[in-house]
C-alpha cells in the first residue's frame, strides 16, 4: 500500500481523533495533533511496520501514539512566573512596576535569609496562606507566622541599615 492510499483511508479517522483531543492542551490545536500523527504514520510506513496491517489497527496505533505524546508533552510544560524571569530578558521592555517588584524580591532574598525563610517567602509570593505553607512544609502555622516575622525583621533592619550608611 502506498503512503497516499494509507492517508486516504485513515485521514477522516485521524481528524476525528484530533478533534477529540484538541482541548487537551492550550498550545496544541487540531492541526498540530494531526501533523504529529502523520509524522508517526510516515515513520512507521517507511520502516515497513504497517505492511499487512488493517486500517483499524493503524488508526488505533495512531491513537495510542497520540495519547502517549500528549502525556509526555503535558509533563514537559512549565508555566513561567514573572518572578522567575531570566536575567537575560531585556528589563527595559518590561513594565516598570514588574521590574521594581523583581528588584525588591531579589533584594529581600539576598538579605541573609535562611533556606527555610527563603522557602516560606517563595510560597508566600505564590499566594499560599499561612496554613497552606505550614501543611506543605509540615510545620505548624504558628511556626510559619514566626518565620514570616523573622523575615520582616531582617528586611526592616537591612532597610534601615542601608539608610544609615548613606
Amino acid at each position: 500500500m502506498s503512503f497516499e492510499e494509507l492517508l486516504e483511508n485513515s485521514s477522516p479517522l485521524l481528524r476525528r481523533i484530533a478533534k477529540r483531543y484538541r482541548g487537551n492542551l492550550r498550545f496544541l490545536d487540531e492541526e498540530d495533533l494531526i501533523q504529529e500523527m502523520l509524522c508517526y504514520l510516515w515513520k512507521e510506513w517507511k520502516n515497513g511496520e504497517l505492511e499487512g496491517k488493517t486500517s483499524s489497527y493503524i488508526v488505533q496505533n495512531c491513537w495510542f501514539y497520540l495519547q502517549n505524546y500528549l502525556r509526555k508533552t503535558r509533563d514537559k510544560v512549565k508555566w513561567v512566573n514573572l518572578d522567575e524571569l531570566p536575567d537575560l530578558a531585556d528589563e527595559a521592555s518590561l513594565h516598570p512596576e514588574v521590574v521594581e517588584r523583581k528588584k525588591i524580591i531579589e533584594q529581600i532574598r539576598g538579605n541573609g535569609l535562611t533556606v527555610r525563610q527563603k522557602v516560606v517567602f517563595d510560597l508566600w509570593l505564590q499566594g499560599h496562606t499561612v496554613r497552606e505553607i505550614g501543611k506543605r512544609l509540615r510545620i505548624s502555622h504558628v511556626r510559619v507566622v514566626k518565620i514570616e516575622d523573622n523575615i520582616r525583621r531582617k528586611v526592616w533592619q537591612n532597610h534601615f541599615r542601608g539608610y544609615q550608611k548613606q
